[in-house]
């Protein structure tokens, strides 16, 4: 399924919930309306977090097997001088945060196109 038509069906569920919070005639029905569409804006808004953190997860293991890739090809070469020096200055540019990725990513791919490649 695609992911805009995820976003959309979600939408459509919590628009669905207000409506009945908002038209249904009986009290009891707009009540549990209200609860659900709360409910279910909390799910919403739990998904897209966990989809996020999946994101992070897909883009560190990438940059990182480039990264082992690259280290590893340098090393098997002999050129590992080459290898330290490039390991070394990404470790000086490295900025780790807990709010966000950091620049992981773009040190690792950086580092693997200027190690050494196959021969």
């Amino acid at each position: 399924m695609h992911p805009i038509a995820i976003v959309v069906l979600f939408f459509a569920v919590l628009a669905a919930f207000i409506g009945g919070a908002t038209f249904a005639e009986r009290k009891p029905i707009r009540l549990v309306s209200a609860v659900a569409a709360f409910g279910w804006a909390c799910l919403m808004f739990t998904v897209a977090g966990w989809a996020e953190g999946l994101n992070y997860n897909i883009w560190y293991s990438e940059a990182a097997s480039k990264l082992l890739k690259g280290c590893i090809v340098g090393i098997e070469q002999g050129q590992q001088e080459a290898v330290l020096s490039e390991l070394r200055r990404m470790t000086q540019e490295l900025h780790v945060t807990y709010e966000r990725r950091g620049n992981f990513r773009e040190l690792a791919e950086r580092a693997a196109e200027n190690l050494p490649t196959p021969k």
